[in-house]
């Protein structure tokens, strides 16, 4: 948030929330995404500033990267219906029909470009570590 805040942009609410609107045909009234709209803005402004930072630091999705993130996905979601330990081929299968699918392989690729900006993003920022006891850590938490 601090990020967001420091980078200072500003966007257009009302056009914002009349283009959700019409994009999500009907799913949405005004007033549901007037209510949900600091979120909406919030996470804009965050694929905004990701998006600069990977163009100017020229980060590339490559394609041994999509790989190892679909099959790592792939054997997450087997982990979850608890199916454990699978067989390499298996993953590696399933993780390629899942790159054939285009929303599929941008979603992947948006995971690793934001991977790459927020490790950049760690070695760039300097932080300013400051001791502090519970109550004043509460507060700075809470604003």
């Amino acid at each position: 948030d601090k990020l967001i805040t420091k980078f200072g942009i500003e966007l257009p609410k009302e056009f914002l929330v009349r283009w959700l609107v019409a994009i999500n045909e009907g799913k949405f009234t005004a007033e549901q995404v007037e209510k949900d709209y600091p979120h909406f803005e919030n996470d804009l402004k965050w694929q905004l500033i990701r998006d600069k930072i990977a163009v100017e630091q020229e980060f590339k999705v490559e394609e041994q990267e999509l790989i190892a993130i679909a099959k790592s996905y792939i054997a997450n979601q087997m982990m979850q219906y608890g199916m454990g330990q699978l067989p390499e081929e298996f993953i590696e299968k399933y993780a390629n029909d899942l790159l054939t699918k285009d929303e599929e392989r941008r979603k992947l690729a948006e995971r690793i470009i934001e991977n790459k900006v927020v490790e950049w993003l760690k070695e760039t920022i300097k932080l300013d570590e400051k001791e502090v006891d519970f109550e004043k850590f509460k507060e700075l938490i809470n604003g």
